[in-house]
């Protein structure tokens, strides 16, 4: 901003954050309080769960992943969260993962449940190297932190997971998937997936309406520990590059994503539901979780790591 402004909320102290997409100018106090409030709107507007429910937090060692804990807490006080970290085995990162979550643990109170792959399963993420799965990664590790966390909130009893999935990143991913060509994808971008299997547990986003530089900024204004080293396995991801493109587009043309998204969720979507019928899950042949052909994606990726590289993983 180019010169002082008052915050066109309180009135009283001086603006110093500026949303474009909504016009407005806050304070920092100001703003803090419109975050925490956007979140409270977005859980109640697409009903993701009720105060009696006992809710998870998947702790992905993000920014966003803390800014969402302190503002779920903070706009729902009342209800019982568990934080759940799924701990792949990358050496310094899960060190540096660790630190500010045990910080945010003893800050909230609140209960936290670490599933460690290397010794659970007895392998790590970096063991991928060398192999066919190794050159799209981070797909690999969505789909074992999807798995785990859904499995953890299950042994747990828990009614649902929130997941800290911005904005930013909903949009990259819906926009990725229609340039793919995979549409009926979509429909698993919606702010809330009820689960399609006995053992699975409802996911939701209570971030979805929230810029990934909104939580950051929130984070900050906080003073949250958080890690400062981002995943070392990330590095060229694709989602990366799209989602800086996506930001050159907000940057001249202030609500683009907000704008896009709404254009997926109440045409596109909508649209898809109406004419797709998704297809039928079977239940796993080795670990028993939801599949489309008998085994599931982190059990076809489990027992190709074993026969390759002759681990003693646990599968099933």
């Amino acid at each position: 901003m180019s010169k002082l402004v008052k915050c066109m909320r309180c009135g009283e102290r001086e603006g110093e954050i500026e949303l474009r997409y909504a016009r407005l100018v806050l304070c920092k106090e100001c703003f803090t309080e419109y975050f925490i409030d956007r979140i409270r709107k977005t859980v109640e507007e697409y009903k993701m769960f009720s105060p009696d429910e006992r809710i998870g937090i998947s702790y992905m060692a993000d920014k966003k992943s803390v800014g969402l804990i302190s503002g779920l807490i903070e706009a729902f006080p009342e209800t019982e969260f568990h934080i759940i970290y799924i701990d792949l085995g990358t050496t310094f990162y899960t060190i540096e993962a660790r630190i500010p979550l045990d910080e945010l643990v003893q800050k909230y109170g609140v209960k936290l449940h670490v599933y460690s792959l290397p010794n659970e399963k007895g392998y790590n993420i970096e063991d991928f190297r060398g192999t066919k799965y190794w050159r799209k990664i981070c797909s690999t590790c969505g789909i074992l932190k999807r798995y785990y966390t859904s499995y953890v909130a299950y042994q747990l009893g828990l009614d649902a997971v929130a997941t800290p999935h911005t904005l930013d990143d909903v949009v990259e991913v819906m926009f990725t998937l229609f340039l793919d060509g995979k549409f009926e994808d979509l429909i698993n971008m919606k702010p809330v997936q009820h689960p399609e299997f006995p053992n699975q547990v409802r996911r939701i986003k209570p971030l979805v309406k929230t810029y990934e530089w909104e939580v950051d900024e929130y984070v900050d204004i906080k003073g949250l520990p958080y890690p400062e080293t981002e995943c070392p396995l990330k590095k060229g991801a694709r989602s990366t590059l799209r989602k800086k493109l996506l930001k050159d587009f907000e940057e001249s043309e202030p609500a683009f994503m907000r704008k896009l998204y709404t254009v997926f969720m109440k045409k596109l979507v909508r649209l898809i539901e109406e004419r797709y019928e998704p297809p039928k899950l079977v239940e796993c042949k080795i670990c028993g979780g939801p599949s489309l052909s008998g085994i599931c994606g982190k059990c076809v990726r489990e027992v190709y790591l074993r026969d390759r590289k002759k681990l003693d993983i646990k599968i099933g």
